[in-house]
């Protein structure tokens, strides 16, 4: 499997209720987490710790993968995993609260509302859903001008917990089977329930 790579910019950005859960999980788990996270990041990147996220506000890529990664650091865990685990609190959180309309008890529906709404939450990339079976689909994000490896390994996590809070009695597989980080045209990713 080729190595992944990414690709950050200055263009690319995410809604802030996305970096806020993070912070949150972070703030569960480590002492002073704002001064522990600054530790790790340059001064551009700390100075978004210093002042409120809100979730209209768009924050750069760049950032939330600096902070990703300044807390995977300061936990000290394996990247991936603190990755993974974000994106499940960060669906988790914004799922039962700020964004719950957006649930569905049928995850297709779900999902099929999600890719019409990218636009909403990432202003980079867009979306696509398909139907794969009746308790299975495919996601595929494609024209990623900027990605990262944090990015992607905590989407898989947002998707997970996703469906998990949709089905709870449902045994939930996530795989990703194409990267963008490692080459690919687009991110595929294959969901079950």
């Amino acid at each position: 499997m080729p190595p992944r790579e990414e690709r950050l910019g200055s263009t690319a950005a995410v809604k802030g209720t996305m970096l806020e859960a993070h912070l949150r999980w972070a703030a569960d788990r480590i002492t002073d987490s704002a001064n522990a996270l600054a530790a790790h990041l340059s001064p551009e990147h700390a100075a978004v710790l210093k002042g409120p996220i809100l979730p209209i506000h768009w924050i750069p890529l760049g950032t939330v993968v600096a902070i990703d990664r300044a807390i995977a650091a300061a936990v000290a865990r394996p990247p991936d995993e603190v990755f993974r685990e974000l994106g499940r609190h960060s669906a988790k959180l914004n799922l039962e609260g700020v964004y719950k309309s957006y649930t569905s008890e049928d995850p297709h529906a779900f999902f099929e509302k999600q890719a019409l709404l990218h636009p909403r939450f990432c202003n980079f990339g867009r979306a696509e859903y398909e139907r794969m079976g009746p308790r299975s689909g495919r996601i595929s994000l494609v024209d990623m001008p900027e990605y990262s490896p944090a990015f992607c390994v905590s989407g898989l996590g947002y998707y997970e917990a996703a469906l998990a809070l949709m089905n709870p009695a449902a045994t939930v597989r996530v795989s990703e089977s194409a990267c963008v980080c490692r080459g690919d045209a687009a991110c595929v990713i294959y969901v079950s329930w």
